[in-house]
Parts: structure tokens; sequence; C-alpha cells
């Protein structure tokens, strides 16, 4: 769905840019270690998922926002 679950849920929606990718061994390891799953949501690039986040911030997308700098 790409919307936050709120607290309590046992889903962390990690909001990035296209370019962003993590393997599903890892994803997979993470689950077992802390038993959240990961759910990404990717935003087209850094600067256009910099901007929808600042547009959103009152009613964020995600949980955590990753993969961009104090470049941009």
């Amino acid at each position: 769905s790409g919307e936050s679950k709120g607290p309590g849920s046992k889903t962390v929606t990690l909001v990035s840019h296209d370019s962003f990718n993590v393997s599903d061994k890892v994803l997979k390891a993470f689950t077992k270690e802390t038993g959240y799953k990961v759910e990404i949501l990717k935003s087209g690039d850094a600067g256009a998922a910099l901007n929808q986040e600042i547009l959103t911030k009152g009613s964020p997308r995600g949980d955590v926002f990753f993969g961009v700098d104090n470049t941009l």
C-alpha cells in the first residue's frame, strides 16, 4: 500500500528514490532478526522523492526516508 501502518504494526515502510536497491536476502534477514517486514516505496529520482516527502510531511507516506544526502 505504501502507507505507514502506524504504531504496533509489524511492517515498516521505507521511502526512497527509484535507484535504491536492497537484496531479498538482506530484507529476509532483517525480518527474521526483528520480526518486522520492510515495504519499499520508490518515489522517482532523489530530488522528486525528497520533494514528495516535504509536501506530505503532515501525513508521511512511510516510516523511514532513506537514500538522500544533504547535497540536494
